[in-house]
Protein backbone atom coordinates (compact mmCIF):
# COMPACT_ATOMS: atom_id res chain seq x y z
CA UNK A 1 0.00 0.00 0.00
CA UNK A 2 2.87 2.39 0.79
CA UNK A 3 3.81 1.47 -2.66
CA UNK A 4 0.59 2.38 -4.24
CA UNK A 5 0.70 5.88 -2.20
CA UNK A 6 4.01 6.58 -3.06
CA UNK A 7 3.07 5.93 -7.04
CA UNK A 8 -0.13 7.99 -7.01
CA UNK A 9 1.80 11.20 -4.87
CA UNK A 10 4.51 11.09 -8.06
CA UNK A 11 1.62 10.79 -10.58
CA UNK A 12 -0.65 13.72 -8.91
CA UNK A 13 2.83 15.64 -8.89
CA UNK A 14 3.87 15.00 -12.51
CA UNK A 15 -0.09 15.89 -13.67
CA UNK A 16 0.18 19.33 -11.79
CA UNK A 17 3.26 20.06 -13.54
CA UNK A 18 2.07 19.24 -17.00
CA UNK A 19 -0.72 21.42 -16.21
CA UNK A 20 1.54 24.34 -15.19
CA UNK A 21 3.56 23.83 -18.30
CA UNK A 22 0.79 24.25 -20.10
CA UNK A 23 -0.46 27.01 -18.80
CA UNK A 24 3.09 28.64 -19.30
CA UNK A 25 3.16 27.59 -22.74
CA UNK A 26 -0.91 29.08 -23.36
CA UNK A 27 0.31 32.21 -21.07
CA UNK A 28 3.44 32.98 -23.79
CA UNK A 29 1.47 32.91 -26.92
CA UNK A 30 1.65 29.13 -28.08
CA UNK A 31 -0.43 27.17 -30.06
CA UNK A 32 -0.75 23.40 -29.69
CA UNK A 33 1.44 23.27 -33.16
CA UNK A 34 4.41 24.89 -31.71
CA UNK A 35 4.19 22.79 -28.64
CA UNK A 36 4.51 19.79 -31.28
CA UNK A 37 7.28 22.02 -33.21
CA UNK A 38 9.12 22.33 -29.72
CA UNK A 39 8.68 18.77 -29.05
CA UNK A 40 10.15 17.82 -32.62
CA UNK A 41 13.44 19.72 -31.81
CA UNK A 42 13.79 18.21 -28.73
CA UNK A 43 13.55 14.84 -30.15
CA UNK A 44 15.91 15.88 -32.96
CA UNK A 45 18.74 17.01 -30.61
CA UNK A 46 17.99 13.94 -28.26
CA UNK A 47 18.60 10.77 -30.09
CA UNK A 48 17.74 8.46 -27.65
CA UNK A 49 13.94 10.20 -27.78
CA UNK A 50 13.54 9.64 -31.60
CA UNK A 51 13.19 5.60 -31.02
CA UNK A 52 9.93 4.01 -30.99
CA UNK A 53 8.02 3.31 -27.36
CA UNK A 54 5.81 0.68 -27.03
CA UNK A 55 2.99 2.91 -26.75
CA UNK A 56 -0.27 0.11 -27.50
CA UNK A 57 -2.46 -1.15 -24.65
CA UNK A 58 -2.25 -4.80 -26.41
CA UNK A 59 1.43 -5.02 -25.76
CA UNK A 60 1.21 -3.69 -22.29
CA UNK A 61 -1.57 -6.31 -21.46
CA UNK A 62 0.81 -8.87 -22.44
CA UNK A 63 3.52 -8.02 -20.60
CA UNK A 64 0.90 -8.07 -17.65
CA UNK A 65 0.39 -11.80 -18.19
CA UNK A 66 3.67 -13.39 -18.55
CA UNK A 67 4.79 -11.73 -14.99
CA UNK A 68 1.56 -13.02 -14.19
CA UNK A 69 2.70 -16.61 -15.47
CA UNK A 70 6.31 -16.17 -13.78
CA UNK A 71 4.86 -15.20 -10.51
CA UNK A 72 2.11 -18.18 -10.15
CA UNK A 73 4.74 -20.38 -11.07
CA UNK A 74 6.76 -19.40 -7.91
CA UNK A 75 4.34 -19.13 -5.96
CA UNK A 76 3.38 -23.10 -6.32
CA UNK A 77 6.90 -23.91 -6.22
CA UNK A 78 7.22 -22.69 -2.60
CA UNK A 79 3.67 -24.02 -1.82
CA UNK A 80 4.93 -27.61 -2.63
CA UNK A 81 8.17 -27.36 -1.02
CA UNK A 82 6.74 -25.80 2.36
CA UNK A 83 3.47 -26.06 4.30
CA UNK A 84 2.54 -22.09 4.30
CA UNK A 85 -1.25 -21.70 3.48
CA UNK A 86 -1.40 -20.60 0.05
CA UNK A 87 -0.83 -17.48 -1.63
CA UNK A 88 -3.17 -14.60 -2.09
CA UNK A 89 -2.59 -15.23 -5.74
CA UNK A 90 -4.28 -18.23 -5.57
CA UNK A 91 -6.75 -17.75 -3.85
CA UNK A 92 -7.83 -14.38 -5.59
CA UNK A 93 -7.37 -14.97 -9.08
CA UNK A 94 -9.63 -11.99 -10.16
CA UNK A 95 -7.93 -9.32 -8.23
CA UNK A 96 -4.70 -7.82 -9.26
CA UNK A 97 -1.53 -9.09 -8.02
CA UNK A 98 0.82 -6.99 -6.12
CA UNK A 99 3.64 -8.82 -7.18
CA UNK A 100 1.95 -6.65 -10.28
CA UNK A 101 3.44 -3.78 -9.37
CA UNK A 102 7.26 -5.22 -9.28
CA UNK A 103 9.54 -6.20 -12.21
CA UNK A 104 11.55 -9.16 -11.96
CA UNK A 105 13.77 -9.06 -14.77
CA UNK A 106 16.01 -11.88 -13.66
CA UNK A 107 15.29 -14.91 -13.03
CA UNK A 108 16.81 -15.86 -9.21
CA UNK A 109 13.98 -15.32 -6.76
CA UNK A 110 16.40 -14.06 -4.12
CA UNK A 111 17.16 -10.87 -5.90
CA UNK A 112 15.65 -7.38 -4.87
CA UNK A 113 12.04 -6.78 -6.72
CA UNK A 114 12.40 -3.30 -8.10
CA UNK A 115 9.31 -1.01 -8.26
CA UNK A 116 7.67 -0.51 -11.75
CA UNK A 117 8.07 3.25 -13.18
CA UNK A 118 5.70 5.47 -14.38
CA UNK A 119 7.08 4.49 -18.10
CA UNK A 120 6.35 1.06 -17.43
CA UNK A 121 3.04 1.78 -15.99
CA UNK A 122 1.58 4.18 -18.45
CA UNK A 123 2.66 3.39 -21.57
CA UNK A 124 -0.52 4.82 -23.40
CA UNK A 125 -0.04 7.96 -22.03
CA UNK A 126 2.75 10.73 -22.95
CA UNK A 127 6.06 9.86 -21.39
CA UNK A 128 7.32 12.19 -19.31
CA UNK A 129 10.66 11.34 -20.44
CA UNK A 130 10.08 14.61 -22.64
CA UNK A 131 10.89 16.48 -19.91
CA UNK A 132 14.68 15.17 -19.34
CA UNK A 133 17.99 15.77 -21.15
CA UNK A 134 19.50 12.44 -22.01
CA UNK A 135 23.17 13.36 -23.20
CA UNK A 136 24.64 10.22 -23.40
CA UNK A 137 23.72 7.46 -25.66
CA UNK A 138 23.40 4.76 -23.31
CA UNK A 139 20.63 3.54 -21.94
CA UNK A 140 21.52 3.16 -18.51
CA UNK A 141 22.61 6.31 -17.79
CA UNK A 142 20.63 8.63 -15.49
CA UNK A 143 18.02 10.57 -16.65
CA UNK A 144 18.72 14.56 -15.82
CA UNK A 145 15.77 16.22 -15.57
CA UNK A 146 15.16 19.96 -17.46
CA UNK A 147 15.77 22.91 -14.96
CA UNK A 148 13.13 25.86 -15.00
CA UNK A 149 15.75 27.98 -17.10
CA UNK A 150 16.34 25.55 -19.51
CA UNK A 151 12.71 25.16 -20.44
CA UNK A 152 12.33 29.26 -20.70
CA UNK A 153 15.43 29.52 -23.02
CA UNK A 154 13.87 26.72 -25.29
CA UNK A 155 10.29 28.53 -25.64
CA UNK A 156 11.76 31.88 -26.08
CA UNK A 157 14.04 30.25 -29.04
CA UNK A 158 10.65 28.83 -30.70
CA UNK A 159 9.22 31.44 -30.11
CA UNK A 160 11.15 33.89 -31.39
CA UNK A 161 11.95 31.91 -34.53
CA UNK A 162 7.93 31.15 -35.34
CA UNK A 163 6.17 34.40 -34.19
CA UNK A 164 8.99 37.18 -36.19
CA UNK A 165 9.21 35.20 -39.47
CA UNK A 166 5.66 33.94 -39.46
CA UNK A 167 4.38 37.02 -39.57
CA UNK A 168 6.96 38.42 -42.26
CA UNK A 169 6.07 35.74 -44.22
CA UNK A 170 2.18 36.46 -43.73
CA UNK A 171 2.46 40.03 -44.41
CA UNK A 172 4.26 39.11 -47.63
CA UNK A 173 2.49 36.98 -48.77
CA UNK A 174 -0.67 38.91 -48.58
CA UNK A 175 1.00 42.37 -50.30
CA UNK A 176 2.14 39.86 -53.14
CA UNK A 177 5.61 40.89 -52.29
CA UNK A 178 9.20 39.28 -52.33
CA UNK A 179 11.40 41.50 -50.73
CA UNK A 180 10.76 45.37 -49.63
CA UNK A 181 12.72 47.72 -52.41
CA UNK A 182 13.26 51.36 -51.94
CA UNK A 183 14.59 53.17 -55.58
CA UNK A 184 16.55 56.09 -55.51
CA UNK A 185 14.16 58.17 -57.12
CA UNK A 186 12.07 57.50 -54.07
CA UNK A 187 14.64 58.39 -51.55
CA UNK A 188 14.68 61.84 -53.61
CA UNK A 189 11.44 62.23 -53.19
CA UNK A 190 10.95 61.58 -48.87
CA UNK A 191 14.08 63.80 -49.19
CA UNK A 192 12.43 66.99 -50.83
CA UNK A 193 9.06 66.82 -49.00
CA UNK A 194 11.01 66.57 -45.55
CA UNK A 195 13.70 69.46 -46.56
CA UNK A 196 9.92 71.98 -48.23
CA UNK A 197 8.25 71.35 -44.96
CA UNK A 198 11.09 72.43 -42.68
CA UNK A 199 11.47 75.69 -45.03
CA UNK A 200 7.96 76.13 -44.70
CA UNK A 201 7.73 75.60 -41.08
CA UNK A 202 10.62 78.19 -40.81
CA UNK A 203 8.95 80.64 -42.50
CA UNK A 204 5.89 80.72 -40.98
CA UNK A 205 7.34 80.84 -37.77
CA UNK A 206 9.52 83.55 -38.43
CA UNK A 207 6.76 85.24 -39.97
CA UNK A 208 4.35 84.74 -37.27
CA UNK A 209 6.86 86.05 -34.47
CA UNK A 210 6.23 89.38 -33.26
CA UNK A 211 9.53 91.37 -33.88
CA UNK A 212 10.23 94.48 -33.44
CA UNK A 213 9.62 95.86 -36.59
CA UNK A 214 6.51 93.92 -36.69
CA UNK A 215 5.49 95.57 -33.80
CA UNK A 216 5.93 99.04 -34.74
CA UNK A 217 4.08 98.53 -37.98
CA UNK A 218 1.05 96.97 -35.99
CA UNK A 219 1.36 99.96 -33.68
CA UNK A 220 0.86 102.76 -35.97
CA UNK A 221 -1.67 100.51 -37.61
CA UNK A 222 -3.58 100.03 -34.86
CA UNK A 223 -3.19 104.14 -33.75
CA UNK A 224 -4.15 105.23 -37.08
CA UNK A 225 -5.91 102.79 -39.06
CA UNK A 226 -5.86 103.24 -42.68
CA UNK A 227 -8.88 101.28 -45.07
CA UNK A 228 -6.82 101.41 -48.13
CA UNK A 229 -3.43 100.13 -46.23
CA UNK A 230 -5.28 97.14 -44.55
CA UNK A 231 -3.59 94.27 -47.09
CA UNK A 232 -0.35 95.44 -46.41
CA UNK A 233 -0.35 95.41 -42.82
CA UNK A 234 -1.47 92.19 -42.51
CA UNK A 235 0.81 90.77 -45.21
CA UNK A 236 3.46 92.22 -43.32
CA UNK A 237 2.41 90.81 -39.96
CA UNK A 238 2.33 87.53 -41.90
CA UNK A 239 -1.23 86.41 -41.71
CA UNK A 240 -1.38 85.85 -45.86
CA UNK A 241 0.26 82.67 -46.41
CA UNK A 242 0.46 80.32 -49.99
CA UNK A 243 -2.15 77.46 -50.09
CA UNK A 244 -0.26 74.38 -49.40
CA UNK A 245 -0.43 71.96 -52.95
CA UNK A 246 0.24 68.12 -52.92
CA UNK A 247 3.41 67.57 -54.41
CA UNK A 248 3.97 66.49 -58.37
CA UNK A 249 6.43 64.00 -58.36
CA UNK A 250 6.06 63.84 -62.13
CA UNK A 251 7.91 66.86 -62.61
CA UNK A 252 11.45 67.26 -63.35
CA UNK A 253 13.48 67.94 -60.63
CA UNK A 254 16.42 70.82 -60.33
CA UNK A 255 14.68 73.57 -62.45
CA UNK A 256 15.03 77.16 -61.90
CA UNK A 257 11.11 77.40 -63.51
CA UNK A 258 9.93 75.04 -60.01
CA UNK A 259 11.76 77.97 -57.61
CA UNK A 260 10.20 80.61 -59.56
CA UNK A 261 6.77 79.55 -59.80
CA UNK A 262 7.36 78.81 -55.56
CA UNK A 263 8.60 82.35 -55.20
CA UNK A 264 5.56 83.72 -56.97
CA UNK A 265 3.13 81.61 -55.20
CA UNK A 266 -0.23 83.96 -54.86
CA UNK A 267 -1.47 84.31 -51.03
CA UNK A 268 -4.18 82.69 -50.83
CA UNK A 269 -5.01 82.15 -47.54
CA UNK A 270 -5.37 84.11 -44.38
CA UNK A 271 -4.01 81.87 -41.79
CA UNK A 272 -5.15 83.41 -38.14
CA UNK A 273 -5.16 79.34 -36.27
CA UNK A 274 -4.03 79.52 -33.10
CA UNK A 275 -3.73 83.22 -32.95
CA UNK A 276 -3.62 85.16 -29.58
CA UNK A 277 -2.73 88.03 -30.65
CA UNK A 278 -5.86 89.92 -30.02
CA UNK A 279 -6.71 88.90 -26.74
CA UNK A 280 -3.32 91.03 -25.40
CA UNK A 281 -4.95 94.06 -27.09
CA UNK A 282 -7.27 96.74 -25.34
CA UNK A 283 -10.67 96.85 -26.25
CA UNK A 284 -10.16 99.66 -28.74
CA UNK A 285 -7.22 98.16 -30.62
CA UNK A 286 -8.56 95.12 -30.47
CA UNK A 287 -11.66 96.86 -32.39
CA UNK A 288 -8.90 98.30 -34.99
CA UNK A 289 -7.23 95.30 -35.28
CA UNK A 290 -10.94 93.33 -36.64
CA UNK A 291 -11.91 96.29 -39.05
CA UNK A 292 -8.37 96.21 -40.35
CA UNK A 293 -9.16 92.47 -40.80
CA UNK A 294 -12.10 92.80 -42.26
CA UNK A 295 -10.89 95.87 -44.80
CA UNK A 296 -8.12 92.85 -45.98
CA UNK A 297 -10.52 90.29 -46.97
CA UNK A 298 -11.68 92.75 -49.84
CA UNK A 299 -8.08 94.49 -50.68
CA UNK A 300 -6.51 91.16 -51.28
CA UNK A 301 -8.33 90.17 -54.37
CA UNK A 302 -5.67 86.94 -54.42
CA UNK A 303 -7.27 85.72 -50.91
CA UNK A 304 -9.42 82.51 -51.34
CA UNK A 305 -9.01 80.92 -47.93
CA UNK A 306 -9.96 82.42 -44.49
CA UNK A 307 -8.33 80.15 -41.80
CA UNK A 308 -9.60 81.35 -38.09
CA UNK A 309 -9.72 78.25 -36.16
CA UNK A 310 -9.17 78.27 -32.16
CA UNK A 311 -8.54 82.78 -32.82
CA UNK A 312 -11.64 83.55 -30.14
CA UNK A 313 -13.72 84.55 -32.69
CA UNK A 314 -16.69 86.05 -30.64
CA UNK A 315 -20.61 86.94 -32.28
CA UNK A 316 -19.48 90.60 -32.94
CA UNK A 317 -16.35 89.75 -34.85
CA UNK A 318 -18.13 87.33 -37.10
CA UNK A 319 -20.72 89.58 -37.75
CA UNK A 320 -18.31 92.49 -38.81
CA UNK A 321 -16.63 89.41 -41.34
CA UNK A 322 -19.96 88.13 -42.70
CA UNK A 323 -20.69 92.19 -43.29
CA UNK A 324 -17.92 92.82 -44.83
CA UNK A 325 -18.55 90.26 -47.44
CA UNK A 326 -22.05 90.33 -48.14
CA UNK A 327 -21.42 93.82 -48.92
CA UNK A 328 -18.74 93.34 -51.25
CA UNK A 329 -19.36 90.14 -52.49
CA UNK A 330 -18.20 90.90 -56.24
CA UNK A 331 -14.68 92.14 -54.70
CA UNK A 332 -13.66 89.25 -53.39
CA UNK A 333 -12.97 86.19 -53.93
CA UNK A 334 -13.61 84.04 -51.21
CA UNK A 335 -15.17 80.70 -51.05
CA UNK A 336 -13.77 78.99 -47.81
CA UNK A 337 -14.60 79.85 -44.31
CA UNK A 338 -12.79 77.78 -41.49
CA UNK A 339 -14.13 79.00 -38.42
CA UNK A 340 -13.45 75.80 -36.15
CA UNK A 341 -13.35 75.86 -31.84
CA UNK A 342 -14.21 79.34 -31.56
CA UNK A 343 -16.99 80.55 -29.09
CA UNK A 344 -19.90 81.26 -31.74
CA UNK A 345 -23.19 82.05 -29.89
CA UNK A 346 -26.32 82.49 -31.13
CA UNK A 347 -26.25 85.66 -32.05
CA UNK A 348 -23.29 84.90 -34.76
CA UNK A 349 -25.02 81.41 -35.65
CA UNK A 350 -28.36 83.93 -36.80
CA UNK A 351 -26.10 86.15 -38.56
CA UNK A 352 -24.36 83.20 -40.55
CA UNK A 353 -27.52 81.88 -41.57
CA UNK A 354 -28.65 84.87 -43.12
CA UNK A 355 -25.34 85.27 -44.95
CA UNK A 356 -25.65 81.43 -46.43
CA UNK A 357 -29.30 82.68 -47.72
CA UNK A 358 -28.29 85.21 -49.64
CA UNK A 359 -24.90 84.51 -50.52
CA UNK A 360 -23.45 82.30 -53.52
CA UNK A 361 -19.82 82.45 -53.45
CA UNK A 362 -18.79 80.89 -50.15
CA UNK A 363 -18.77 76.75 -50.91
CA UNK A 364 -17.36 75.43 -47.55
CA UNK A 365 -17.99 76.81 -44.27
CA UNK A 366 -16.24 74.74 -41.09
CA UNK A 367 -17.39 75.40 -37.52
CA UNK A 368 -16.77 72.00 -36.15
CA UNK A 369 -16.08 71.68 -32.12
CA UNK A 370 -17.84 74.83 -31.68
CA UNK A 371 -17.16 76.24 -28.14
CA UNK A 372 -20.77 76.85 -27.09
CA UNK A 373 -24.33 75.71 -27.44
CA UNK A 374 -27.14 76.74 -30.14
CA UNK A 375 -30.29 76.99 -29.33
CA UNK A 376 -32.82 74.59 -31.59
CA UNK A 377 -34.12 78.11 -33.11
CA UNK A 378 -31.01 78.78 -34.46
CA UNK A 379 -30.17 75.40 -36.16
CA UNK A 380 -33.42 75.74 -37.81
CA UNK A 381 -32.80 78.64 -39.60
CA UNK A 382 -29.67 77.17 -40.63
CA UNK A 383 -31.84 74.47 -41.90
CA UNK A 384 -33.51 76.81 -44.05
CA UNK A 385 -30.54 78.59 -44.72
CA UNK A 386 -29.18 76.10 -46.57
CA UNK A 387 -32.25 74.86 -48.09
CA UNK A 388 -31.86 78.25 -50.20
CA UNK A 389 -28.41 78.05 -50.64
CA UNK A 390 -27.46 76.68 -54.24
CA UNK A 391 -23.19 76.83 -53.63
CA UNK A 392 -22.50 75.37 -50.30
CA UNK A 393 -21.60 71.83 -51.18
CA UNK A 394 -19.46 71.20 -47.48
CA UNK A 395 -20.74 72.35 -44.03
CA UNK A 396 -19.17 71.00 -41.21
CA UNK A 397 -21.03 71.35 -37.37
CA UNK A 398 -21.97 69.26 -34.75
CA UNK A 399 -23.99 70.90 -33.25
CA UNK A 400 -27.32 69.70 -34.72
CA UNK A 401 -28.98 67.72 -31.97
CA UNK A 402 -32.15 65.91 -34.10
CA UNK A 403 -31.76 63.58 -36.61
CA UNK A 404 -33.88 65.40 -39.01
CA UNK A 405 -31.78 68.10 -39.21
CA UNK A 406 -28.74 66.33 -39.99
CA UNK A 407 -30.76 64.29 -42.64
CA UNK A 408 -31.87 68.13 -44.26
CA UNK A 409 -28.27 69.10 -44.22
CA UNK A 410 -27.70 65.98 -45.73
CA UNK A 411 -30.03 66.63 -48.56
CA UNK A 412 -29.43 70.14 -49.51
CA UNK A 413 -25.60 69.19 -49.94
CA UNK A 414 -26.05 66.73 -52.06
CA UNK A 415 -28.31 68.95 -54.34
CA UNK A 416 -25.55 71.64 -54.16
CA UNK A 417 -23.03 69.48 -54.86
CA UNK A 418 -24.75 67.95 -58.09
CA UNK A 419 -25.62 71.57 -59.25
CA UNK A 420 -21.78 72.35 -59.31
CA UNK A 421 -20.76 68.86 -61.14
CA UNK A 422 -23.09 69.91 -63.74
CA UNK A 423 -21.55 73.80 -63.97
CA UNK A 424 -18.19 72.28 -64.25
CA UNK A 425 -19.45 69.56 -66.88
CA UNK A 426 -20.96 72.86 -68.76
CA UNK A 427 -17.64 75.01 -68.60
CA UNK A 428 -15.75 72.18 -69.71
CA UNK A 429 -17.77 72.09 -72.97
CA UNK A 430 -17.53 75.41 -73.94
CA UNK A 431 -14.02 75.09 -73.29
CA UNK A 432 -13.81 72.15 -75.97
CA UNK A 433 -15.97 74.42 -78.31
CA UNK A 434 -13.54 76.87 -77.91
CA UNK A 435 -10.60 74.67 -79.06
Amino acid sequence: MALIQATAMEMERLRQFVSLLANALRGQGFTPQSIKQIERSVRSKNPALTKKKEATEWKWKQKLEQQQKQTNNKTSSSSSSSSRPPSNTNTNNNKPSPSLLTDNNNNNSNAAKRPLSLKDNNNSKPSPSLLTDNNNNNGNAAKRPLSLKERMNALHEAKEQSTTSEKVEALKSARGLDEVKVTTTSKSNIASLFAEKIEKQKKSSSAASMTSSKGKILKEALTNPEPEKAAEVVESLGLFVAMEKTPDFKKKNGGDDDTKEEEEAPLEVLNMNNNVMMKKMSEKEKENMENLICDSLIKNSELKQVQMCNADINDDFLIKILDKLAANEQQHSINELWLESNPIGDKGMSALAKFIANDAKVSIIKLYSNKKTISTPILNELIEALEKNTTIVKFVFDGFRFQHQKDKKEKWLRRNAEIARKKRNEERKKLQAQQ
